[in-house]
Order: C-alpha cells, then structure tokens, then sequence
C-alpha cells in the first residue's frame, strides 16, 4: 500500500497529504512517505478535533491521553502542519 501511494504522489504530483483520520495502524504508511525525497514529498497536515493538541506540539509535552495517542506520530513524522480545532 505505501508503495502504490508514493506512486499516486509521484505521478499525480500531490503538493499536500491532508491526514483528516489518523489510525496508529497507518503510522508505517505516512513514514513511507516521510521518507520521500524533499522535492516530491508532500506537506503532510494532520487535522486533529482536540484543542489542547497544538499546544503539546509545541511544548513537545505530553501529558494526556489524547496527546499519547498521536505521540509516535509527532515524535517519527514531520509534520508540516496541524489543523485543530
């Protein structure tokens, strides 16, 4: 599957990857294309429904269990952004 999505990004030449449903399960996928070469690695946005979330980013404190859920994410991926609200 993280094969066939870097090739979807590479040929469609997709600018940003919108992550609205984060699943732990996909970590390895978005790893994947973390791993990109910088000039056809998409933005990577992560869309988060927890206003306490940019916070922690920020602060690199985690301290709850909404925070430990996305943990690996923020500490493995780079995020290029992150939509809270």
């Amino acid at each position: 599957m993280a094969r066939h999505l870097r090739k979807l990004i590479n040929e469609n030449k997709i600018e940003i990857l919108h992550i609205t449903l984060y699943e732990k399960r996909d970590l390895p996928l978005y790893l994947s294309v973390d791993r990109m070469a910088r000039n056809i690695r998409p933005k990577m946005v992560l869309n988060i429904v927890d206003s306490r979330i940019p916070y922690m980013y920020d602060s690199g404190e985690f301290y709850n269990s909404s925070s430990e859920f996305y943990q690996d994410f923020f500490k493995k991926v780079k995020v290029d952004a992150v939509y809270s609200w």
